[in-house]
């Protein structure tokens, strides 16, 4: 019995040891990440799959699940996915070669083939701008595995990133490649998120079937009418990088924000316009915060590349609304609570819709002499944030002429609610105020 002992000792000792993880260059780890890069992709026939699961308060907001089938180099078969708000939505792309795509949105009846990528689940789409930043701290690391009965590599990017401001957060954000012998993925899992605690928004997980089996990526049977190019709306061909301005951050301006653009037929911008305005705190007045957000979006997009608009087979001047996502750390929910019977996070922020009807009191705007001389009219729609005293405190406009927001904003900060609770506890309130304007 005590050599059967030590044996075990041996072989849970050797493999404690052969699994330790060592500390490795910056270097090191691009260069094993980018080899697995190029050899995994280019082992055609394989199924790519990207799993993003995006989460508020612990929990999950959304899914968004992208299929790719990959015949070959510019050919292969694409289904995407949005689980959001209890629905599910999907789009289809098949690409039988660089430049000739076509589109479905219920993998039945196609439109192409045309140049460009095809919209997502949610055709209009929100595009979120990050800001570019330097981790103040970076680890990198690898660890051989066994799993499965073969020899492993796990990666690991660990990098954090100090607050944007002076009230703000760290960030991180964490990846973890699995990479087999012949230094291929298997798997990349990435994790993003605040500390301090720890708090997880997105996590991403990439997987590879190789020599995968699949039905030939042909071009789908279209409509006669198809050989022109279908009418479509610009598209932003690529990602732009944005940064917020201090001043913008500092006035806790967040939320989203709809512009309006101008895309000519070359697909260069030539107009950029605010269409709403984005959520800061009630009470305060960062008119040269917003001036710059704006000046700073509108320099931004103007040197973003879109598709241009097709009609009737032709490129044309069009002109679009873009809904931007604004990322600013000053502004969330604070760390997640946990309720020691359920072991759940507390819900924190419940959506409470048109909240017109649910108003203690609700102060009616006046009507601004600008829009009066121009007869503007029509239904101004606010966003509001309540606290748990049923005091709006942040409110945006997400709809509305543009004459009649700033007034619609004012009033909306001054509706009082009662409180709202849930399971006892009080809750924040998010919702919609609505006010009418005839002239």
């Amino acid at each position: 019995m005590k050599i059967l002992t030590a044996f075990i000792s041996i072989v849970l000792l050797a493999v404690a040891s052969f699994a330790q993880s060592r500390s490795i260059s910056k270097p090191e780890h691009d260069g094993a990440i980018q080899y697995a890069v190029s050899e995994t992709n280019s082992l055609f026939p394989f199924v790519f799959t990207v799993v993003i699961e995006n989460y508020v308060n612990g929990k999950v907001v959304s899914i968004e699940t992208d299929v790719a089938e990959r015949q070959a180099q510019g050919v292969e078969r694409e289904r995407k996915t949005l689980q959001k708000d209890g629905t599910t939505t999907s789009s289809y792309e098949i690409m039988t070669g660089f430049g000739s795509v076509y589109c479905s949105f219920d993998g039945k009846t196609w439109k192409g083939p045309q140049q460009y990528v095809c919209p997502g689940p949610d055709q209009q789409g929100t595009t979120r701008l990050y800001r570019p930043r330097e981790p103040e701290k970076a680890e990198y690391s690898v660890e051989t595995k066994v799993v499965n009965g073969r020899e492993v590599k796990i990666y690991r990017e660990y990098l954090i990133f100090a607050p944007s401001t002076k009230n703000g957060r760290k960030d991180f954000r964490e990846s973890v490649a699995t990479i087999d012998q012949k230094g291929l993925f298997t798997t990349v899992f990435d994790t993003e998120g605040t500390l301090d605690p720890r708090i997880v928004t997105l996590t991403r997980t990439q997987t590879w079937k190789l020599n995968a089996k699949f039905d030939p990526v042909v071009a789908p049977k279209t409509p006669i009418d198809s050989a022109l190019p279908p009418d479509s709306v610009p598209m932003m061909k690529d990602s732009v990088t944005y940064t917020m301005p201090k001043s913008a951050l500092d006035a806790e301006i967040g939320g989203t924000v709809m512009l309006a653009m101008r895309i000519e037929e070359t697909g260069k911008p030539s107009k950029v316009v605010a269409a709403t305005l984005p959520m800061w705190p009630c009470g305060e007045n960062p008119a040269k915060a917003l001036e710059e957000l704006f000046s700073t979006l509108r320099d931004t997009l103007m040197t973003a590349n879109f598709s241009p608009a097709i009609k009737d087979g032709k490129p044309v001047a069009k002109d679009i609304g873009l809904k931007i996502q604004l990322e600013n750390p000053n502004v969330d929910s604070g760390p997640v609570e946990i309720d020691p019977l359920s072991g759940k996070p507390k819900a924190k922020l419940v959506t409470g819709g048109v909240l017109n009807g649910k108003a203690t009191y609700l102060p009616k705007p006046s009507y601004p002499a600008e829009a009066r001389a121009k007869r503007d009219s029509g239904t101004v729609s606010v966003q509001v944030l309540i606290d748990e005293q049923g005091k709006v405190i942040r409110a945006g406009v997400v709809s509305g002429p543009t004459t009649l927001q700033f007034a619609s904003r004012e009033s909306a900060c001054g509706a009082k609610y009662s409180p709202t609770t849930l399971a006892g506890q009080p809750v924040k309130v998010s919702g919609i105020i609505v006010y009418n304007f005839v002239p």
